[in-house]
């Protein structure tokens, strides 16, 4: 078979620049395309993990390790596509319809990201989709029965749009299952909105959410709870007040208003602006206050707080089953509101 496909309509007039580059990890070919739009945006997408690798204008403004391998081997799951469940399972184990499915323990006694077998570590198979206003590229995976513990056999398509004259692009998943099972898929990019020039701690917040999920010293998810004074970012504040670390944040937000973004995050010079649009029921911010020490590709060494992990998914106190033979659907939109 062919990864990429590219289907044009001659009578199209088309600016968007492609470009499409091939590396190789274990025998596999791994695609990193990128896309130029008429605003100099540029978005560089891999199909190892259906995964975001770069975004840039004018500045970086995603985290991006500057040795490729590291992006695709690394356990931080930069830009990856997560799942099929994101998070952490508690006992890496599950059951459904009166039947317990066992999972791999890579944190603790728990699963997380549903471990090396996991999305994030599959090469995708993907076309490209050339329209007048916009691009779409379309990552597509079958995950057999099985992998990595799970139950029911699911395809995944992971889209990704990119607008010809906008600052923006927006990541669409679908997938369907043979099998009730649970699903809950994510997107894992890390975004700093200054070119990584300074840690996170100044950045603002906005997360339209009164409420949070309360974790366990394993991070395991426990309660649903009304944010107090240092959890509350339903109105815009910098992430860190006074540049003190006092908590650190690897939580979910419960959101309230769809209509709204869901989260806005900003530089400290306010020159950059990142609005996340999504269908999804919860937001999850993590301040990366453990780092690889590795160089990024805006030529500066890695370290924590150096950018925001935001990640829009299913609730996991709520019900994340899929049922046999239906299609689930969830989408994120990153809109960048640049003054400069």
């Amino acid at each position: 078979h062919k990864y990429a496909t590219i289907l044009v309509d001659e009578m199209e007039q088309q600016a968007m620049n492609i470009m499409i580059n091939k590396t190789t990890l274990s025998n596999q070919e791994i695609s990193w395309i990128t896309f130029v739009n008429k605003l100099g945006m540029h978005l560089t997408l891999c199909s190892y993990g259906a995964s975001i690798y770069e975004w840039f204008y004018k500045e970086p403004l995603a985290l991006s390790p500057e040795n490729k391998e590291n992006f695709l081997t690394s356990s931080c799951y930069y830009g990856k596509t997560v799942g099929r469940v994101c998070g952490r399972i508690k006992d890496a184990k599950y059951s459904i319809n009166d039947t317990t499915y066992f999972l791999e323990k890579n944190e603790n006694n728990n699963c997380l990201h549903s471990g090396k077998q996991g999305l994030s570590y599959k090469n995708f198979q993907y076309k490209i989709l050339k329209g007048r206003n916009a691009t779409r590229v379309v990552f597509t995976y079958y995950s057999k029965d099985g992998e990595g513990g799970f139950n029911g056999n699911i395809a995944l398509s992971v889209s990704y749009v990119i607008k010809e004259n906008n600052l923006e692009f927006e990541t669409i998943f679908n997938v369907t299952s043979d099998q009730d099972t649970i699903i809950n898929l994510t997107s894992h990019p890390y975004f700093m909105l200054d070119g990584g020039k300074n840690s996170i701690k100044n950045h603002y917040v906005y997360i339209s959410s009164k409420e949070y999920l309360t974790i366990d010293s394993q991070k395991i998810v426990c309660k649903c709870q009304e944010v107090d004074d240092a959890y509350d970012f339903s109105k815009e504040r910098k992430l860190f007040t006074n540049n003190t670390i006092s908590i650190e944040y690897d939580h979910d937000y419960v959101l309230k208003n769809k209509k709204g973004p869901a989260l806005i995050f900003t530089s400290p010079n306010r020159t950059n602006k990142l609005e996340v649009y999504t269908n999804a029921p919860v937001v999850h911010i993590y301040d990366q206050n453990e780092a690889e020490d590795i160089m990024l590709t805006n030529g500066k060494r890695n370290t924590p707080y150096t950018a925001l992990a935001i990640e829009c998914k299913k609730n996991p106190l709520d019900d994340m089953v899929i049922k046999a033979n239906s299609t689930q659907t969830m989408w994120i939109k990153y809109v960048l509101i640049n003054s400069n």
